[in-house]
């Protein structure tokens, strides 16, 4: 079975590194989907602790997202959070347009 290693993002704020070698819930940017999900995963620095870890780039939420640190640190994804489901929002039927309107008269007429 071939393993494909993910690549995922963090921003922090500076001066703020990730808890290593813990379980510790971060908020990760998916690079391929670029989608954001919340997970309970381990980090480390040394890809060696981590079995079958995929790549966590740090990134600081200050200066555009400027790159932390040059060499990646693995990430064991042990559990991804559900996001709660958003409640539909019925859009209220739209009110007639001044065309709609103008439309309307000429058909009477």
């Amino acid at each position: 079975m071939v393993s494909t290693v993910k690549d995922f993002r963090i921003f922090l704020k500076p001066g703020d590194l990730p808890l290593e070698n813990q379980e510790t819930l971060v908020r990760v940017q998916d690079e391929e989907t670029l989608e954001f999900q919340e997970v309970r995963a381990l980090l480390s620095r040394s890809f060696e602790s981590l079995s079958d870890a995929d790549r966590l780039w740090l990134y600081s939420y200050e200066g555009h997202g400027q790159l932390l640190e040059e060499k990646a640190w693995a990430i064991k994804l042990l559990e991804r959070k559900e996001e709660a489901a958003e409640q539909a929002r019925v859009i209220p039927k739209r009110r007639k347009t001044l065309t709609d309107l103008i439309r309307e008269r000429q058909e009477q007429e």
